[in-house]
């Protein structure tokens, strides 16, 4: 049986041109600009040329961008013009779907559109990773201290991106990140197994912080040793009681 069939024509909107990028407006939850990401896109269109019209920025019908701000601005920088489409009904939900799953976004773009639209767990998360931004502190250990330990973090870690991470206590999980990096510099350790450790050690009656960080100064280097938060644990203690 021979298949006859044909491809359907869809409607799409119609492409629109504009030098006038005052028209377009940044929606509320949408991530930050990166400024470098918009400088090598305006090194690639120099070179490549304005694409847009067959890549064009979308927009809704408040002319609100949805998909292409990087592209709008580096068009911007150049003054080319530029080729977008309006698709009406869109908001920042549809600029979250169109990202999930992709490498556009990372967990601080997610963290903001969350904060921008409310959301004061994000919004601590922000705070604590402005704190602790210049020691290089780790998204997962971030996560770990907020969400209240491992297997928290791991249920909230599959619904992050869609708003549903909840922070467990935010002053205990400042606290003890400040005290984690006291023995970081104590120590001249810092692995992400060992944050997780150090998490669960600082939380045991018998934790003597000022004691660890005078112990950790002298006997850091037993933690070069380690792999687990199972090692760590074990060396921690050897430490604790030297």
């Amino acid at each position: 049986m021979s298949n006859n069939t044909k491809d359907t024509v869809v409607s799409t909107s119609d492409l629109h041109q504009t030098n006038d990028y005052k028209k377009f407006k940044t929606i509320a939850g949408n991530r930050l600009e990166d400024k470098q990401h918009t400088r090598a896109l305006i090194r690639k269109i120099e070179k490549e040329g304005n694409l847009t019209q067959y890549f064009p920025i979308i927009v809704n019908e408040r002319m609100e961008i949805i998909d292409g701000l990087h592209r709008l601005r580096a068009l911007e920088g150049l003054g080319y013009p530029v080729f977008y489409e309006i698709k009406s009904g869109l908001n920042v939900d549809s600029v979250i779907s169109f990202n999930t799953g992709t490498k556009n976004w990372n967990w601080q773009d997610y963290a903001h559109s969350w904060m921008e639209r409310g959301n004061k767990n994000y919004a601590q998360l922000l705070e604590l990773y402005d704190m602790y931004k210049d020691t290089k502190v780790r998204f997962g250990t971030l996560m770990y201290y907020l969400s209240g330990g491992r297997d928290a973090m791991k249920h909230q870690a599959t619904t992050y991106k869609e708003g549903n991470f909840i922070v467990k206590d935010f002053d205990s999980a400042r606290k003890l990140l400040g005290q984690y990096y006291e023995i970081v510099d104590a120590a001249g350790h810092n692995t992400r197994e060992f944050s997780y450790a150090m998490n669960k050690y600082m939380r045991t009656p018998k934790y003597d912080h000022q004691k660890m960080i005078q112990k950790a100064a002298t006997y850091g280097d037993r933690l070069e040793r380690c792999y687990s938060v199972y090692d760590y644990l074990s060396a921690l203690e050897e430490i604790y009681k030297a």
